[in-house]
């Protein structure tokens, strides 16, 4: 399973995981790269290993995808963590 179908599956059956994504994309990437040693770890938990990166790309990339309009998803995943 790719780290995108994991964080996926994660905030499909989690509501509190999925509120604390919406709310840090809100607020921005560096917040929303934040809790991606969070979500590395509960992944783990459920037998799902990944690096720290993965998880932020992985974030990055949804946040893209699924709120276009926040602050996080104004950041290109894996380039540096550079501003678009």
């Amino acid at each position: 399973m790719s780290a995108h179908n994991a964080v996926a599956e994660l905030f499909r059956t989690d509501l509190e995981w999925r509120r604390l994504f919406g709310k840090s994309c809100r607020g921005s990437a560096a917040r929303l790269r934040a809790i991606a040693v969070q979500v590395r770890d509960e992944l783990a938990e459920r037998g799902r290993r990944f690096t720290v990166e993965e998880i932020e790309d992985t974030l990055l990339s949804l946040a893209r995808e699924k709120l276009p309009e926040s602050l996080a998803a104004q950041w290109e995943p894996g380039v540096g963590r550079r501003p678009l």
